[in-house]
């Protein structure tokens, strides 16, 4: 009698190893089949080839190039599973290169290099907060998101350049809010500040040492700053908690 081996799908094998891979590489980590995995020479790697060998697998990947947090979160799950340490530090979907001297894998910064997907369209902040759709195709497309990108204004995706924009705009204005109702005698000055267990905006006087924390706005008195916690209530809570995801 032929053995016959039946996967957790129901699939039928007659090899043993071909079903384990299945169950692996199809049921179990089917979106690391997407992920781009590249070796020293550029070549992509199969991930359902290269597992068979898993430890020279990990040895050969030289740059992975992750196009969704879905794939990402698989792909931590895997490298845990396998005992992938630095594969387990990849934290952001993009390129991610091996470098020698971090012995470690890094984000691709200068090179930047994301998967098909995201190659068509980016989007920045325009006029008065706006947020445009920028086409990349064709080699005067990638110079102006290049030029985008070194001006620190291009995003993948909508929502973020809509969540930049909106902090950007609440800054503005309490710039301008700290300087209208300015009364010329800074003595110290405050900042507002959240505190996280109690759910509270309070202002925070500026230490002895001077300290701001990096991007806050200053206020010349703590009843400017409640004014300002009041006219800007809504918006400061999601700045906190959402944009800045504070976690004390």
């Amino acid at each position: 009698m032929k053995e016959v081996y039946i996967a957790d799908d129901g699939k039928m094998f007659e090899d043993k190893k071909q079903c384990e891979s299945y169950e692996y590489c199809e049921l179990k980590f089917p979106l690391l089949n997407n992920i781009k995995f590249i070796d020293k020479n550029n070549k992509i790697l199969s991930f359902k080839e290269k597992r068979v060998d898993e430890e020279a697998f990990y040895i050969d990947v030289e740059k992975i190039i992750i196009n969704n947090k879905e794939e990402l979160n698989q792909l931590r799950a895997y490298a845990e599973d396998c005992g992938f340490v630095s594969w387990q530090k990849i934290d952001a979907i993009g390129a991610w290169e091996w470098n020698e001297k971090e012995w470690d894998f890094v984000p691709c910064v200068s090179k930047c290099i994301y998967a098909t997907k995201f190659d068509d369209e980016v989007y920045y902040i325009g006029y008065n907060s706006e947020v445009r759709c920028f086409d990349v195709k064709g080699s005067t497309g990638k110079i102006g998101r290049q030029s985008l990108r070194e001006a620190g204004n291009c995003f993948k995706e909508r929502k973020d350049a809509e969540a930049q924009a909106r902090a950007e705009r609440l800054i503005r204005q309490l710039k301008m809010f700290a300087n209208w109702h300015d009364t010329g005698k800074l003595c110290g000055g405050c900042y507002i500040k959240y505190v996280k267990k109690r759910d509270e905006l309070i202002p925070e006087i500026i230490d002895a040492k001077g300290f701001v924390p990096f991007g806050s706005v200053v206020f010349c008195s703590l009843t400017v700053a409640f004014k300002a916690i009041d006219e800007f209530r809504d918006e400061l809570l999601w700045y906190f908690k959402d944009y800045m995801k504070i976690e004390e």
